[in-house]
């Protein structure tokens, strides 16, 4: 996507689908992330919610039908939605990422049994050198994990206990 919008509409029993009152739209970036998109929109409701205001008071307020051939229906998010496939690109990875970056559940990925939340992502390197979800590097605070086309650098949530073993060489589930 390489826009949204924030929207106001008049509430009718079916969700979403009342007379639009305004719209004010918002361009996404391709280093964006759902925090910063989350508080672009949270700006946009602001002034938004002013230009309404406005129109309230001086009795100018008016709304449109909304066109169901324009509508934009998306599925609720999973689990599975959120889980990092390693056979996948690089680039999806990243994006899978910065989708799920705060205030939303963040993207994970599971080694034996612990669930391994990601804060952040970069490119580690083009070109598969690796069967992906190899681990190929680890720290106390990152790691760098072969992926379908590549390999990701990635940051946990928190660093991870002594107990956790995520040692080079190490295969983790994919696809």
């Amino acid at each position: 996507l390489k826009r949204t919008a924030v929207s106001c509409f008049i509430l009718t029993p079916t969700p979403d689908s009342g007379p639009l009152v305004d719209k004010l739209p918002i361009a996404i970036t391709t280093r964006e992330n759902a925090t910063t998109l989350f508080h672009k929109a949270e700006r946009a409701h602001y002034r938004l919610g002013q230009r309404i205001s406005s129109h309230l008071a001086s009795g100018t307020l008016s709304w449109k039908p909304q066109d169901a051939s324009r509508a934009t229906i998306w599925e609720k998010r999973t689990l599975k939605d959120c889980w990092m496939d390693f056979s996948k690109s690089t680039n999806s990875l990243l994006r899978l990422v910065r989708a799920l970056a705060a205030p939303y559940p963040p993207a994970f990925f599971v080694a034996g049994t612990a669930v391994i939340h990601v804060a952040r992502a970069r490119v580690a390197f083009r070109g598969r050198r690796a069967i992906p979800g190899t681990i190929l590097r680890s720290s106390r605070d990152s790691l760098v994990i072969a992926t379908g086309d590549g390999a990701i650098y990635v940051v946990p949530h928190t660093h991870r206990p002594p107990s956790i073993i995520l040692d080079p060489g190490i295969r983790l589930t994919t696809g």
